[in-house]
């Protein structure tokens, strides 16, 4: 029934996109940053991604009144931000082993969080948040992105 349900809101938010006419611009691709040099393996940190979470309300929902998100799209959209960011670092070389993890654990070298504040399908907008071993803050940030067409 679940999973029945996820098809019935994909199929249903695809055909309510597919009606809406909006103008915009291509995004200017921006890849990541590789090393220039040869980072010693001693020297790389491991880091650990937390599942990012989907930034739903207190009753379960999310979005606004006039744009709702079902509560399964915007879960599955948490876990692929997070896994996008993974292989992300891991394209730039610069960095040890790179994991996504259900929840924070001890003992990470680099414990990346991530929340969605805004999905609209259109515009995203994340909070990240970089900690390491000794709890130093590397990263407290905000994000923003705009779908390409």
């Amino acid at each position: 029934m679940r999973r029945e349900h996820l098809i019935c809101c994909l199929i249903l938010l695809g055909m309510v996109s597919g009606c809406t006419v909006t103008e915009s611009r291509p995004v200017a691709y921006q890849p990541a940053i590789s090393a220039q040099t040869d980072v010693p393996e001693a020297e790389r940190l491991d880091i650990s991604i937390v599942e990012f979470e989907p930034g739903l309300s207190s009753d379960g929902t999310a979005g606004t009144k006039e744009f709702q998100v079902p509560k399964e799209v915007r879960e599955a959209e948490a876990r692929y931000m997070a896994s996008h960011l993974r292989q992300t670092l891991e394209k730039t070389a610069q960095w040890g082993p790179v994991r996504v993890v259900p929840a924070a654990r001890e003992g990470a070298e680099l414990t990346i969080n991530g929340r969605i504040v805004e999905s609209t399908g259109e515009e995203l907008k994340l909070h990240i948040t970089a900690t390491d071993a000794t709890r130093r803050v590397w990263l407290d940030k905000d994000y923003t992105g705009r779908a390409d067409s």
